[in-house]
């Protein structure tokens, strides 16, 4: 139950730092895709407030450029933080051979700062 809930909490943090961008506000109906055309979380990776957050990239990341996502925003946020980058593979690796890894740093990294 612990981890259920602590997973909770990583997503609910997630989720905080796109409603905090003003961009996001949309009138009821409209299409989830449509909210992310102005999505922008490393610009605004500092309006979360002071909650602890862990960016953890793959080492191989296809999808995106991590120097120009989580690496610019671990560098633009001031509050307590921690970046980790995961040796040797993609971006869905994290879900795959590197789940046992990753699923540890995020319980060692809540019961730090829970």
């Amino acid at each position: 139950m612990r981890h259920a809930i602590q997973a909770i909490l990583a997503l609910a943090a997630f989720t905080l730092m796109g409603m905090l961008n003003p961009a996001m506000a949309q009138p009821p109906g409209t299409l989830p895709a449509n909210r992310f055309a102005n999505y922008a979380p490393v610009d605004n990776v500092n309006e979360a407030g002071n909650i602890p957050m862990q960016f953890v990239v793959a080492e191989n990341e296809e999808l995106f450029d991590n120097n120009e996502h989580a690496i610019l925003a671990h560098e633009r946020y001031q509050g307590p933080k921690n970046l980790v980058i995961m040796p040797g593979i993609d971006h869905y690796g994290i879900y795959r051979q590197a789940w046992q890894q990753s699923n540890q740093l995020a319980l060692e990294w809540f019961n730090q700062y829970l």
